[in-house]
């Protein structure tokens, strides 16, 4: 019984750590305005629209505006 407990956790363990994997540390995030050529700042970066950034998932300071 303790080696299936066991078992059973080590399972868990492994399967998160591919998540993790999986979804990564950044995400594209893709910017269109009415009129196109607008600045859009996001942290640091900043691009003109239509354009696509790459942000920090992990950063919830994030501001849309």
């Amino acid at each position: 019984m303790k080696k299936i407990i066991i078992e059973m956790i080590a399972l868990t363990l492994l399967l998160q750590a591919c998540a993790t994997i999986v979804n990564g540390k950044f995400q594209d995030v893709n910017i269109k305005t009415t009129p196109p050529g607008t600045i859009a700042r996001i942290g640091t970066q900043s691009c003109i629209t239509p354009c696509t950034l790459n942000i920090y998932r992990k950063n919830a300071d994030y501001l849309f505006r």
